[in-house]
């Protein structure tokens, strides 16, 4: 996917070290588990948002509109740091105020 045509593409740290790698948080936990099993670290947000980033340009977006703007859902493989491949789905919504791409939500598929 071409991200160049986004004025900018968020992912919140918090989305990686309070979400994705928090094993006690009450929804993204599981995931959490998941990740660092296959090598993320909390430690190391910077490499968990490097590979969601080539997640993203590297695969064809499902498009979804709402009633808050359009939702990118992408499917595809990544490399993770233990040296497997995952199949991930990555979410993403473009606001219908804004041209900015953020980060929603990733988990196993």
């Amino acid at each position: 996917m071409d991200v160049s045509t986004f004025e900018q593409v968020v992912i919140e740290d918090s989305k990686i070290t309070e979400y994705l790698l928090n094993i006690h948080h009450p929804e993204g936990g599981i995931k959490a588990e998941y990740f660092l099993q296959h090598g993320f670290d909390i430690e190391k947000p910077e490499e968990f948002r490097q590979i969601l980033l080539e997640h993203l340009q590297q695969h064809s977006p499902t498009l979804k509109e709402t009633k808050f703007g359009t939702k990118y859902i992408i499917n595809g493989k990544i490399k993770s740091p233990d040296g497997n491949e995952l199949m991930l789905r990555s979410v993403w919504m473009k606001s219908t105020k804004e041209n900015i791409l953020k980060f929603v939500t990733a988990y196993p598929i």
